[in-house]
């Protein structure tokens, strides 16, 4: 009698509620055929399946929640790989872009990539502060010969920011030309008499602010050497799953803890949708060993109030088969809070 090949996999992990609100599971399962005999079994809380819920409570912002969860091979199982992503995020703008800040947070710097009217890409490098974005010292300098008539397009996501913005243009001639930008409109910058620059705020989104700078004449000694924008403080009715910053680890009883998305990179749930987070990276999943997934969740301060739903997918793949999976959806997930919750 041929031997029957059993593979089931159990992942059904995170189902956040609030008064009373659960998440959902579905399942659907793929064999790709030529596979050794065994299982894949996973426990998560000591439940197979997992019929509980972790419940988050009414959240505060400029908090940090944590949730442990255990995931457990049963020793008759391969060895996975296993991997989540959220999906079918609502309440939330997901097309951020360019530098994102949060008004009031600690001050952090990098380098991107600034489109040019030329469809050319120029590295600047990047100051976020408190208040301020500061781009400079750009790999070509805007302003130059082959410059004149470009336009560089800077993109900033900034929480809890607004109108006016206080700038400030710096070129080789002085310390600085100041600038203010009230609404939607354009200012000339004069060096010698002559407009050299112009500085566009294009459009406004929510939190996200487009502003075009315009080389118009060259002079000497004008190359654009850093240009800064500050801005007010604004009250932020916010999208909420902009606001909920997620972190992710792994430990292992014998290996330690592995970080696989830390709180500093500030990835929320917005940018995380659709993809795929591999809690294996570290290390193949093995049967008898006692695994923690961490999530942290850090509500930014930014947002007075609001909600978010989500969907968690999981799959798991025996290693070195890559036809076999096993996805498990965690549907209608939601967290919501207030400054006062």
């Amino acid at each position: 009698m041929k031997e029957i090949l059993t593979f089931i996999v159990v992942i059904s992990l995170l189902s956040f509620f609030l008064g009373g609100t659960f998440s959902f599971f579905d399942d659907r399962e793929e064999n790709c055929g030529k596979i050794s005999a065994g299982v894949i079994d996973l426990e998560i809380n000591n439940q197979n399946p997992l019929n509980g819920a972790i419940m988050l409570k009414n959240v505060s912002s400029s908090h940090v929640y944590y949730a442990n969860v255990t995931l457990y091979l049963t020793k008759d199982s391969n060895p996975s790989i296993i991997k989540m992503r959220f999906l079918n995020v609502s309440n939330g703008n997901c097309s951020s872009k360019g530098i994102v800040h949060v008004y009031g947070q600690s001050e952090e710097e990098g380098i991107i990539n600034i489109t040019r009217s030329d469809n050319s890409t120029v590295k600047y490098k990047y100051e976020a502060k408190e208040t301020c974005i500061k781009f400079g010292d750009a790999d070509i300098q805007l302003g130059e010969d082959e410059t004149v008539g470009l336009k560089d397009t800077f993109v900033i996501t900034f929480y809890g920011g607004g109108l006016p913005i206080y700038g400030k243009i710096k070129t080789g001639v002085d310390d600085g030309t100041s600038f203010v930008i009230n609404s939607m409109q354009t200012i000339g910058i004069y060096y010698y008499g002559i407009l050299t620059y112009n500085i566009s705020l294009v459009s406004v989104s929510g939190s996200i602010f487009v502003f075009e700078v315009e080389s118009v004449e060259k002079q000497q000694r004008t190359a654009l050497s850093h240009i800064t924008f500050c801005f007010s403080p604004a009250s932020y009715d916010c999208e909420y799953s902009e606001c909920v910053e997620i972190g992710i680890s792994i430990m292992n009883s014998s290996g330690g803890e592995f970080v696989l998305l830390d709180l500093s990179e500030h990835k929320t749930l917005c940018e995380l949708e659709g993809e795929w987070i591999n809690l294996t990276a570290q290390f193949t999943f093995s049967p008898c060993i006692i695994y923690i997934l961490g999530l942290s969740f850090y509500i930014n301060y930014s947002c007075d109030f609001g909600n978010a739903t989500f969907d968690i997918e999981f799959v798991a793949q025996q290693k070195n088969c890559r036809g076999f999976s096993d996805f498990e959806l965690s549907k209608n997930n939601f967290i919501s809070g207030d400054k006062n919750g």
